[in-house]
C-alpha cells in the first residue's frame, strides 16, 4: 500500500495538532475526529475520505496521485 513517507511527528507538524493526538489516533486509542480528518484532507488532499472516516478503502485516491 502506498504511503506519504512521513512519520506521525511530521504529520503531526504538517497539520498543525499535538503529536500525541496523531499517535492515539494512529494505535487506535482514539477515533479520529472531524476535525482532525479534516486537517490532514485540506493539507494532503491524496488521503480518502472514506479511508479515513471508515477504514475502507485505499488510503490514497488513486485519482488525486
Amino acid at each position: 500500500e502506498r504511503s506519504l513517507g512521513i512519520n506521525s511527528n511530521q504529520l503531526a507538524t504538517e497539520i498543525g495538532v499535538s503529536a500525541r493526538s496523531v499517535y492515539a489516533t494512529t494505535s487506535d486509542e482514539n477515533e479520529p475526529t472531524p476535525k482532525l480528518i479534516k486537517k490532514v484532507t485540506d493539507r494532503f488532499p491524496q488521503i480518502s475520505n472514506e479511508w479515513m472516516m471508515f477504514g475502507f478503502g485505499t488510503m490514497l485516491d488513486e485519482d488525486d496521485l
